[in-house]
């Protein structure tokens, strides 16, 4: 019975085997054609893999030219914006001075005019005649100096009036 019972089992065995032979036929089958399909569907999407990628690049290239472009105009605008501020700073400085000059001189004219009446008083011509009018403290002192300069003149006039013998003074 034990021989019979080996023979059933080694025939089990053998068509298990046999079995699995065909499955693995089957599935090895399957996977080749699966392989198969994958180079197919490989080599059919490389075309457009390629063409996405080339698309890719050609938008980065036109992205580059758009930055280069900017970053040109940037640098440009910096140039003309840089070249204004020294033009207005230029200005503001001479208009700076200009005021300054217009100052002084508005200062120094009425000033020397006075130190001139001044010097020609103390010479002795009292004959003189300060043209500077105002309402600044310059104003005032062309005014002061004025009524100096006629009281001066008069007292002048009235020591010439004793001098020529009119003592009615």
């Amino acid at each position: 019975y034990r021989a019979e019972g080996q023979l059933a089992s080694d025939r089990q065995n053998a068509q298990n085997i046999i079995d699995s032979v065909a499955e693995y036929r089957q599935i090895s089958e399957e996977f080749g054609e699966l392989c198969d399909s994958s180079k197919q569907t490989i080599n059919e999407t490389r075309p457009i893999g390629e063409a996405a990628t080339n698309t890719i690049f050609d938008v980065l290239s036109e992205i580059n030219e758009v930055v280069s472009i900017q970053v040109t105009q940037t640098r440009t605008s910096a140039s003309a914006s840089l070249i204004l501020s020294l033009l207005i700073s230029a200005a503001s400085v001479v208009a700076a001075i200009s005021f300054a000059v217009i100052i002084v001189r508005s200062i120094t004219q009425p000033v020397n005019e006075i130190v001139n009446s001044a010097d020609t008083i103390a010479l002795g011509d009292v004959d003189v005649h300060i043209n500077y009018v105002s309402r600044d403290e310059l104003g005032i002192l062309a005014d002061s100096f004025r009524t100096m300069a006629n009281n001066i003149r008069h007292q002048a006039e009235e020591v010439e009036k004793i001098a020529d013998g009119d003592f009615s003074v």
